[in-house]
């Protein structure tokens, strides 16, 4: 609530202001009326006043005791002069008049002299020995009349003096009050922002502290003393960095008002991330705010995030031990990549398709330091070049025709601290992978239409079906990008080379889609298991699995599953026996 104390010098002004204040009433101001004149102030209870609307003596006398307070004046104009001066001519038919009153009330009013047929002169008083000065001084200059303000008219007039009084008209009543108004309104709308101000200050999860430029403490808030350990009883303000914080390098940063993000330190046996920013104003420095953060709320933060990040599926599933096998050479590439996973250096696997390529990336990851962070995966294939950049970088809004309003985050930023899994690689454009090495050999993308780099920490993982070192002979991919990708390499056998492991990958297989569709008792026959092993598998596991669900599909409960109706399914392109068996019924999966 704003206090709005309104002083009037003679009560005749009462109505005329009470209109006026009730005519511009607001929202959360509080109007009231005193009657009072003259510097005798002390008696008057105006401490819980905002702002003080007064006029002439009272008015400076005011100014003088409440400096914090905004002590407004009623303004006279020169009219309300020139009323008061007429009315003093033609009632005391003098032509020497005296003008008497605040310095503030004679503001520019010499030119009167020349407008009026009456010889003035102007004394500038402020208080009432200056009054009683100003009559003594226009006595002996042979002056007939006074025109001032009440407290200089009553003290003339009790010395025999022909006087006129200064009143304020409704006009200036009206601009004097109206101004009062628009003061309480700026006065309420720093006060909202500074409530604001506190609210941030008090409810931000960080320590915030403001040091003047004289490097000294002037503002901070309760968080600072939890997390920096600061003393909970004494009074903090005017301490300087070194004495509060003890880090020359922090104690540097705000003597030198630099700015600096994300610099981590151990502050008072507390590890901290701090963050610096000079404060300008008009050009100036006025001093360094410093924010802190405890170290394992960012890290527990982090941890959320890679949990909202799993919601959304950038989660690798698999492990190795998820991998079916029985075959030694399968056994060999598994500890091979488990080798692989101690280390952050780029891995290229390569094998037919089909083999399980994304699951041993996603084996990998999770076999490594960055399993709790983001798994991303991408088929470079799925994409055109246009739209693979962008979901590889992301976009700022308005980069393009069609892209959203408030741009894209790009793989790459969501794979931040994980892995990138870049399937098909073979198939990225020429142009594309130029861009690409860019980003591996910086740590930096930048979004398109951006001008802003971000640092990435992105392990990547990329896959191919094809022999990508024919390809770069062929011109059909970097060599400098391969080199990249090619540091540790992984070669996944096909199936066919792995022939043990068919049994036992037919035996998971089968279990999978018998609880799926509800099968029971489904087996193969020794002859059905034969035939599937002599297979020459073009499409790897992936083809074998699509066999299984086939078979599943059309078996019935408790029926052994027969070398004839798997020949059914399968193509001519056995080990053995090619030219023997039927051509599949059925398309090949």
């Amino acid at each position: 609530m704003i206090k709005l104390t309104v002083i009037i010098p003679y009560p005749e002004i009462r109505e005329r202001a009470e209109n006026i204040l009730a005519a511009q009433a607001r929202p959360g101001v509080e109007c009231e009326i005193i009657h009072a004149y003259g510097t005798a102030v002390d008696g008057l209870r105006l401490d819980r006043a905002d702002i003080i609307l007064a006029r002439g003596l009272t008015q400076q006398a005011l100014k003088r005791r409440y400096g914090d307070a905004a002590v407004l004046e009623f303004k006279v104009s020169a009219y309300d002069i020139i009323r008061a001066l007429q009315a003093c001519v033609h009632a005391h038919a003098s032509d020497r008049v005296a003008i008497i009153a605040a310095d503030s009330v004679l503001h520019d009013v010499e030119s009167l002299k020349e407008i009026v047929n009456v010889d003035l002169k102007f004394f500038r008083i402020r208080d009432e020995a200056g009054i009683l000065t100003a009559l003594a001084e226009a006595e002996r200059d042979g002056f007939g009349a006074v025109v001032g303000g009440l407290t200089a008219c009553t003290l003339a007039r009790e010395r025999g003096w022909r006087t006129s009084v200064i009143r304020t008209s409704d006009e200036t009543v009206q601009v004097s009050i109206l101004e009062a108004m628009n003061t309480a309104a700026v006065i309420q709308n720093e006060r909202a922002k500074a409530e604001i101000f506190r609210a941030i200050l008090r409810n931000s999860r960080e320590a915030i502290l403001f040091f003047n430029p004289d490097g000294r403490l002037a503002v901070f808030n309760p968080r600072a003393r939890e997390i920096l350990n600061l003393p909970p009883a004494e009074n903090l303000d005017g301490l300087t960095a070194a004495e509060l914080l003890g880090d020359p390098e922090i104690t540097a940063i705000i003597r030198e008002r630099r700015e600096r993000r994300a610099l981590v330190k151990e502050v008072n046996q507390a590890l901290v991330v701090c963050g610096f920013a000079p404060v300008r104003l008009a050009e100036q420095d006025i001093g360094v705010i410093c924010t802190f953060q405890r170290a394992h709320e960012i890290q527990a933060a982090e941890h959320r995030i890679r949990k909202e990040l799993n919601k959304k599926g950038l989660v690798a599933k698999y492990r190795f031990a998820d991998i079916v096998h029985a075959s030694p050479v399968l056994s060999q590439v598994i500890a091979t990549a488990g080798k692989y996973s101690s280390v952050d250096a780029n891995i290229l696997l390569t094998g037919e398709t089909g083999t399980g390529k994304e699951l041993f990336a996603q084996s990998i990851h999770n076999a490594s330091r960055r399993s709790r962070q983001p798994f991303v995966a991408v088929n470079c294939a799925a994409f055109p070049a246009n739209l693979l950049e962008s979901e590889l970088f992301g976009y700022v809004g308005g980069a393009f025709s069609g892209a959203a309003k408030g741009g894209k985050t790009g793989l790459f930023e969501l794979a931040h601290g994980g892995t990138l899994f870049l399937d098909e690689i073979g198939e990225m454009p020429l142009d594309l992978q130029a861009v690409l090495l860019r980003a591996l050999q910086e740590g930096e993308i930048r979004r398109i239409g951006d001008d802003r780099l971000i640092p990435v920490d992105v392990r990547i993982i990329a896959a191919s079906n094809k022999e990508l070192r024919e390809r770069a002979a062929a011109g059909r991919f970097r060599l400098d990008l391969l080199y990249r990708l090619d540091v540790l390499s992984l070669a996944i056998p096909p199936l066919r080379e792995r022939l043990n492991d068919v049994g036992r990958l037919i035996e998971h297989f089968l279990r999978l889609f018998c609880r799926e569709y509800g099968k029971i008792g489904l087996r193969l026959s020794s002859g059905a298991l034969e035939t599937l092993k002599s297979h020459n598998w073009p499409g790897n596991i992936r083809e074998l699995r699509n066999i299984c669900e086939r078979l599943t599909v059309l078996g019935l409960n408790d029926e052994e599953i027969t070398k004839e109706q798997v020949d059914r399914f399968l193509p001519v392109t056995s080990l053995s026996n090619e030219a023997s068996r039927p051509a599949a019924m059925l398309p090949p999966v």
